[in-house]
């Protein structure tokens, strides 16, 4: 199982590569993700960056807003998270997963909790990338 399993939503390709460099005048290692998709060819240096990126050619839409009776999909979490804002008339949202009330403030905390299988933790930027 790779660094990310179970930890991010990793897209649904493995068009990518991964270079690390050293800077001798630092001592550092840096770390440089590029797209392989054809004649894409962008470079990041943290992997969730990458991660956004690369669903932009897959499509996908992991992130669901929680609310009851929504369905709205994104391809990034800030998205999600700014979508809520739409909600804001609502003081209590019901999950549409177990249908409990919770504050607007509270719902993605709860549905990460209770609901995903990514537990909402985030993984270091710098952590080593092996899928």
């Amino acid at each position: 199982m790779g660094v990310f399993e179970g930890k991010a939503h990793v897209p649904n390709t493995r068009a990518f590569s991964h270079v690390k460099f050293y800077n001798p005048k630092t001592g550092r290692t840096s770390n440089i993700y590029s797209c392989d998709q054809e004649y894409c060819g962008m470079y990041f240096r943290k992997w969730n960056n990458l991660f956004d990126h690369l669903r932009t050619h897959t499509l996908e839409k992991p992130y669901i807003c929680p609310v009851e009776g929504c369905g709205m999909t994104f391809s990034q979490a800030s998205n999600q998270k700014k979508h809520l804002d739409i909600h804001r008339k609502d003081r209590n949202l019901i999950c549409f997963e177990c249908k409990q009330r919770v504050t607007k403030n509270k719902i993605l905390g709860h549905f990460q909790q209770m609901h995903s299988k990514f537990g909402g933790g985030d993984i270091n930027d710098d952590e080593n990338i092996s899928i």
